[in-house]
């Protein structure tokens, strides 16, 4: 059964040059929400706009449901895009808004305003159809945007940073209606954003790119704590990272010669060998503090394998129910610990010496 999307080696190649993507492959499912996450400029937008058909592409292939689209103009794909800025004409209302894509592929009267009417109705629209554009919140030109997006039934639906231009407790509320209509109406959509949380909290799979390349495809849950790539550890989440080298491995636990000695972590590719430069990769909410005297304690570094790092609380930052940590190590390093308030009762405050640990299992090595 062929994928609802596959890229096949695509690339693209600026007139100047400039190499936007480079080898990116890609298959897609039916029904999936597929995040395309990095720093501005990483060639997530020109991905999208190739898939769209409004960027053409220098080598490889797209094809939806396993048809080849190339050589296809955007009408002519069974895609709609949605825009950061939305791209609504301010002289039409929210019907006339919506009914464009159908009116424009000739659909005829009736049926258009039926499925109108449908799509107003999933997205909370109806009492608005006739609501003048300029009287639109944020909220609602989203979700009209979406409607215009949606009625005209595509494979799949391509969305350029629509969130960006909302408020941050509007774009929590649109996240999840969106999320939850995509899997309503079990239609693909592929999604460009450069906020990991959103992608973390709205997509099944997410794509990490960086300069036009491919960094790691993952699941949100696997991509967060098995980063593949020193990039990705540094772009996701909140982790504390410490250079060294390759010393030996027991299975899949290896041991990294630091700065602050032989410190254990989980080995992800078995092609790394004995003497090669890692990034030791220890997220925030694994690490664990105790009083500084537990350095000398035998119990707790067996527990740990070793992974007891000397240190001094330089901040403690409340956040809600979350307390952050920072730590400097051998004034030459902070490292971020993040846990609930209740954990350890306030009683680790500016100043104190304490120990940071983790277990092996917990962190990752990644080749550098």
């Amino acid at each position: 059964m062929a994928y609802d999307l596959e890229l096949s080696h695509v690339s693209k190649v600026f007139d100047n040059g400039t190499v936007a993507v480079d080898d990116f492959n890609l298959q897609v499912d039916k029904g999936e929400f597929i995040a395309l996450l990095g720093p501005s400029g990483c060639g997530k937008t020109t991905t999208l706009r190739m898939i769209g058909g409004f960027e053409d592409l220098t080598k490889g292939t797209i094809a939806i449901r396993g048809r080849v689209v190339n050589d296809l103009s955007p009408e002519q794909r069974p895609t709609s895009m949605i825009f950061q800025s939305y791209a609504l004409f301010p002289h039409m209302n929210v019907r006339e808004n919506i009914e464009y894509g159908l009116r424009v592929k000739k659909v005829p009267s009736k049926e258009r305003h039926a499925r109108a009417d449908d799509i107003m109705e999933k997205l909370d629209l109806t009492g608005i159809a006739d609501g003048a554009f300029e009287g639109l919140s944020g909220g609602q030109r989203q979700r009209v945007a979406l409607a215009r997006g949606l009625v005209v039934e595509p494979d799949i639906l391509l969305l350029d940073e629509p969130l960006g231009a909302l408020d941050a407790d509007l774009r929590k509320r649109i996240q999840t209606e969106l999320r939850y209509l995509q899997k309503q109406l079990g239609i693909t959509f592929v999604f460009v954003t450069h906020a990991q949380s959103e992608a973390l909290a709205m997509a099944d799979r997410v794509v990490v790119m960086n300069n036009g390349r491919v960094e790691q495809i993952a699941e949100p849950e696997i991509l967060y704590t098995r980063p593949r790539t020193a990039f990705v550890a540094r772009f996701i989440g909140r982790n504390s990272i410490i250079e060294g080298t390759l010393d030996s491995r027991d299975g899949a636990v290896a041991t990294v010669d630091t700065e602050f000695g032989k410190l254990r972590g989980h080995l992800l590719d078995d092609g790394v060998v004995q003497g090669a430069s890692v990034d030791l990769v220890i997220p925030s909410e694994i690490m664990e503090l105790y009083p500084e005297a537990s350095y000398q304690d035998e119990a707790i570094l067996k527990q740990y394998s070793g992974n007891c790092l000397l240190g001094s609380v330089r901040a403690e930052t409340v956040v809600g129910s979350l307390v952050v940590y920072e730590v400097e190590i051998c004034d030459t390093m902070t490292v971020e610990l993040e846990s609930h308030v209740d954990k350890y009762g306030r009683s680790y405050p500016a100043g104190t010496p304490v120990c940071v640990s983790w277990m092996p299992a917990d962190g990752h090595i990644v080749a550098t």
